[in-house]
């Protein structure tokens, strides 16, 4: 917790140091998957990963620890609210050809009225009443301001009851 307001603090205060360099988007989503398969306790859910191309491997010009932090973030919230089902993440080429990265579940997903207020800080959505959510309410307003820091934006689509999508997008993505 008192690295996420640290992180968020440097953000705002435009004081985070960005370490840009080219690096293989592919090899760092794999890194993630095994680092979430033995992590994740839960076996009722699948973690995927998807891609373009099995040829071809996606590179950005970025932060790559802050593109990790990004991913790490979606993909936690998305085992935190999932109980049983798929979490999928990777990428793929929207219809005008941009590249655009995702972290997908079948979980409780989120209302129309709330998908903007959750990227807010200390924002946490009690969604039925029952089941207590772990969390400072800050992963999401923190990978918001890291994306838009990186160049990219992010939003997302969302059902709930059948699962949120998060997209997000950076400028320097390119498939090899």
């Amino acid at each position: 917790m008192i690295d996420d307001i640290l992180d968020l603090s440097k953000i705002e205060a435009q004081q985070m140091t960005l370490k840009l360099e080219d690096f293989n988007v592919d090899n760092l989503m794999t890194e993630l998957l095994t680092i979430f398969v033995h992590s994740n306790k839960n076996q009722k859910v699948e973690l995927r990963l998807s891609r373009i191309s099995e040829t071809q491997e996606l590179f950005v010009h970025a932060d790559r620890v802050r593109v990790k932090q990004i991913f790490i973030n979606l993909i936690s919230n998305a085992l935190k609210f999932t109980d049983s089902g798929f979490i999928e993440f990777g990428y793929f080429a929207n219809e005008q050809q941009q590249i655009v990265l995702f972290v997908c579940d079948s979980g409780i997903g989120i209302k129309v009225e709330h998908q903007q207020i959750i990227f807010d800080r200390f924002m946490k959505l009690n969604v039925d009443g029952t089941k207590v959510y772990r969390g400072t309410g800050l992963g999401l307003a923190i990978t918001k301001k890291l994306v838009e820091l990186l160049g990219g934006i992010i939003w997302l689509e969302s059902e709930p009851g059948k699962g949120t999508v998060f997209f997000f997008t950076f400028q320097s993505l390119e498939l090899r």
